[in-house]
């Protein structure tokens, strides 16, 4: 069955064209022809839907050359061959180069299936070509404008391993022209201390023809450094071929500071929890040996107060108090630290605080280091134990003072400050509100991040054996977190340390803190009730109350204290009780009977004392209150006080 072909043919001898009519049978072709003789017929035929155009070199008024001339105008995708019998080979050679497809002598028809079955073979291939080609471009003007229209930064690289391109959303990140990041040029961008990692996870799925997915920084237009998540994956064509890589990027700085912020919070969750777990065991044994300690220290100040001047069991018994002594500031340190202390607070002003301290600590740290004091304008008041407070700026002096050696210069600095929501989310235990912070800076070595991490532990030191307890930094904690308040810390090597202290504010105005004068005399004649659970103690304070010529009444329980409240009436003056008992607390004991007994006087006893008993008012109660362990004079100061 013979092929279609549509042909317009120009030509002025009906013989010659049914000559070509009958030559393209022979070829195979079943023919439909329109000939032409003039350019108005030629110009009306030319935009129908023509597979070949053969045309006549020579016509009287209309050649091959023009009607060329006039094809070439439409563009038209099709074969255009001349047949002549007159066309010489200069001739047959411009219309070549004018744009004909081929050229057949008349003489020679036998040519003409073969040129025009190559023609016909060409343009379709020229137009498969070329449809391939727009869709290529098709192909390509969507894969751009979807890797433009997204938030990912996007790549690809060749066979070398070079990129050879990268989308506008990775240029207008890096802020560089194309030219600029071609190549390996993008690595320019990539943050020093992760090149190295980068390029091996790369050439690594490179060579391996495997997905990789890494995370680096790469530098953004604004000059900061971002987080990128780096996808790539392998490109292979459509035999299997392999052409490189592609790779899709994106920005995760935000989810990076989030996880940052997170194992920060975790952290310090970590090490808060560690110090309550701590801190209770803390309190645990320094309650007990305190009571311990209460009767070591008084027997063994009975016993050297019997003991004959001079002689070699004085001596000792002198040597036992001493340690006894020093055992006691220990336990007094671990109880700070598990904020168990019960203190004495009254509202004062931190800036009359410092300036009283000023002096003091210029002996204590030295004249080779020069002390600042900035005092905040216009401070507000905080309610505090100024014992206490003072205590917590002596350590932190002492502390920078053994990191400054060889000289330095250590500022205080008080100011008032508000902490918001946005503080206390990345600042853990800080309760949002108004402060004052008491900044202490050194100039000193400064410390790894390893020592801030566990600098507030107790028994954690940096200093040489027998040159510390690693107590000091734990009170402090104890002592302004059992204040309501926090500490941090902020430190680097070779740039010094900076401790921030923040206490509550209160509205109310500061008072002047008065010390207390002597006491005229420690004796009396009344009746004392003590109401203790441990023996030692029981005893010890009965014994000491007793050589100061007052009548003693002891109860191991608040219900035996009672019974002897009943019997002896208003006879009982004062009620000397321990706060942390079986059945109920000294302030409840107290509490229950004051209204029986108006005149009844009390004075509180503690190793350590709970948070509830913190809460019921017990630190407001001034000289109503004694911390164990004690000695024989302090009681009997104290006894003397309560009574009025």
């Amino acid at each position: 069955m013979n092929k279609p072909l549509r042909i317009l043919h120009l030509e002025d001898d009906p013989r010659d064209a049914e000559l070509v009519y009958e030559t393209l049978v022979a070829a195979g072709f079943a023919p439909e022809t329109v000939v032409v003789q003039t350019k108005a017929e030629y110009l009306a035929q030319l935009d129908q839907d023509w597979d070949i155009i053969l045309a006549d070199y020579a016509l009287p008024q209309f050649d091959g050359l023009q009607a060329l001339a006039l094809f070439k105008e439409r563009g038209l995708d099709i074969a255009f061959v001349i047949i002549s019998g007159t066309i010489g080979e200069d001739n047959a050679v411009a219309a070549m180069r004018a744009g004909a497809s081929d050229y057949v002598m008349k003489d020679k028809l036998a040519r003409l299936g073969p040129v025009v079955t190559r023609e016909l073979q060409e343009t379709t291939e020229r137009r498969e070509r070329k449809r391939a080609e727009d869709r290529l471009r098709e192909s390509e003007l969507q894969y751009r404008t979807l890797a433009n229209s997204g938030q990912a930064l996007i790549w690809t690289s060749g066979l070398d391993k070079a990129c050879d391109y990268f989308n506008e959303i990775w240029l207008q990140f890096t802020g560089r022209a194309l030219e600029q990041e071609l190549g390996n040029g993008w690595t320019e961008g990539v943050h020093p201390d992760d090149m190295a990692k980068c390029l091996q996870t790369y050439v690594t799925a490179f060579d391996k023809r495997e997905a990789f997915s890494m995370e680096y920084r790469l530098r953004h237009a604004s000059g900061e450094y971002r987080w990128l998540q780096d996808n790539g994956t392998p490109r292979f064509d459509s035999t299997g071929n392999f052409l490189g890589y592609i790779g899709h990027c994106l920005d995760i700085t935000a989810s990076k500071r989030a996880e940052e912020e997170r194992d920060s919070l975790q952290t310090q969750l970590a090490q808060v929890q560690k110090m309550e777990t701590v801190g209770q065991l803390a309190a645990g044994v320094a309650h007990d040996f305190n009571n311990l300690l209460m009767g070591i220290i008084g027997f063994t100040q009975f016993a050297y107060d019997a003991a004959p001047e001079g002689s070699t069991s004085r001596e000792d018994t002198a040597e036992v108090l001493t340690l006894a002594k020093r055992a006691s500031d220990l336990t007094r340190q671990l109880l700070a630290f598990s904020r168990r202390q019960t203190l004495i607070s009254v509202v004062c002003d931190l800036n009359q605080l410092m300036s009283d301290l000023l002096k003091m600590l210029g002996r204590l740290i030295g004249e080779h280091i020069t002390i600042s004091f900035v005092p905040g304008a216009g401070l507000g008041a905080v309610k505090a134990d100024p014992g206490q407070i003072e205590q917590v700026i002596v350590n932190l002096a002492v502390n920078a003072r053994d990191v400054m050696p060889d000289g330095g210069l250590l500022t205080l600095e008080t100011h008032n400050v508000e902490l918001d929501d946005a503080y206390a989310a990345d600042h853990i235990g800080t309760i949002p509100g108004s402060y004052v912070l008491l900044t202490i800076t050194d100039t000193g070595c400064g410390m790894e991040a390893s020592v801030l991490e566990h600098i507030f532990e107790p028994f954690y030191t940096t200093k040489d054996i027998g040159k510390g307890t690693g107590l000091g930094l734990s009170t402090v904690y104890g002592i302004i977190k059992q204040h309501g308040g926090n500490i941090w810390v902020g430190s680097e090597v070779g740039q010094g340390t900076s401790f921030k202290v923040y206490l509550p504010r209160v509205a109310e105005e500061a008072i002047a803190v008065q010390v207390d004068g002597p006491t005229a005399s420690l004796a009396g004649t009344e009746t004392i009730l003590i109401v203790e659970d441990d023996a030692f103690v029981r005893n010890v304070s009965e014994r000491i109350l007793a050589s100061h010529g007052y009548r003693v009444l002891k109860a191991a329980l608040p219900s035996e204290a009672e019974a002897l409240l009943a019997a002896e009436g208003d006879a009982i003056a004062l009620l000397l009780t321990d706060i942390m008992m079986p059945e109920r607390n000294g302030y409840q004991l107290y509490q229950s009977v004051h209204a029986r007994f108006p005149r009844l006087r009390v004075l509180y006893m503690s190793g350590y004392a709970d948070d509830a008993i913190i809460q019921q008012g017990i630190t407001d109660m001034g000289t109503t209150f004694i911390q164990k362990p004690f000695t024989a004079d302090a009681l009997a100061r104290k006894v003397r006080e309560a009574l009025g």
